[in-house]
């Protein structure tokens, strides 16, 4: 028989188990309310939590029993969703690379005007940055990220419990923080480097032909010979940016080396 003991606490763990797996997901990018919508998003976002009570429960609920618990389960759930936050942002880094890379190919053939509505982040993107997230999904899923994903997300109920605060900074924190951002466009700049190096050597070749030939109109020229070049090496090289893509996917052991760069 089920006291109300027993109810309170089941529900409390829902409630606190919750707000980490929704925010984690809701930020990710392969996990779009364009690819599951409605109710049945937050179906699978709750059959996901549903496995974390366990090891919620195994940890124990820790709430005070003074007038000032609100406040204090308050703090929890805002430190739950932050938690999610970065989780979520650790493992959808490199579907922002992806995007990144493909915006700045077109950006530089000159058709950054051409966008297009990306299903992925639920936002307009450029040709080729739909490209790549498109078929970063489909290698996401398909080389076991989401399993790499929901390994993380269960391993962090377990390393930081529900009701366990904020670890101690580490003295880097700042400097982490920024080399992340670098990271990011270091690595948006090197995957784009050859399709951007073979454009700029077409219009260098085209402002040489300008200045034997002035009667030449290069710019009507320029963006059509440079998409062609683009088009052309991104057949040959996509096999390679997927390689690279699949080496930056989050997982468990780049988490752990994530988070220790992060927190104490």
């Amino acid at each position: 028989m089920i006291t109300d003991l027993d109810v309170r606490t089941v529900f409390l763990v829902i409630v606190f188990t919750l707000p980490r797996m929704m925010s984690a997901l809701l930020i990710s990018p392969f996990f779009g309310d364009q690819f599951i919508q409605g109710m049945a998003r937050q179906v699978v976002i709750m059959s996901l939590s549903l496995m974390a009570i366990p090891i919620t429960l195994k940890a124990g609920i820790h709430l005070p029993d003074t007038a000032a618990w609100p406040v204090h389960a308050m703090i929890v759930l805002v430190k739950e969703i932050c938690i999610g936050l970065l989780i979520g942002y650790g493992t959808g880094l490199v579907f922002w690379i992806a995007e990144g890379t493909g915006f700045f190919i077109d950006n530089q053939r000159g058709s950054s005007m051409a966008e297009m509505f990306d299903p992925m982040s639920g936002g307009s993107s450029s040709l080729f940055g739909v490209l790549f997230t498109k078929v970063l999904g489909v290698l996401f899923f398909l080389g076991g990220g989401f399993a790499a994903f929901l390994t993380i997300m269960y391993d962090s109920y377990v390393s930081w419990p529900v009701f366990s605060f904020f670890p101690e900074f580490q003295p880097t924190f700042a400097i982490a923080c920024l080399n992340m951002l670098d990271t990011l466009m270091g690595l948006i700049v090197t995957y784009s480097a050859p399709i951007i190096i073979a454009m700029f050597i077409a219009e260098f070749g085209l402002g040489l032909m300008n200045r034997f030939s002035p009667q030449l109109n290069v710019f009507f020229l320029a963006m059509p010979v440079k998409s062609g070049i683009a088009s052309l090496l991104i057949i040959f090289y996509l096999v390679f940016l997927m390689g690279f893509f699949k080496t930056q996917i989050m997982t468990p052991d780049k988490w752990h080396v994530f988070f220790h760069g992060l927190f104490k």
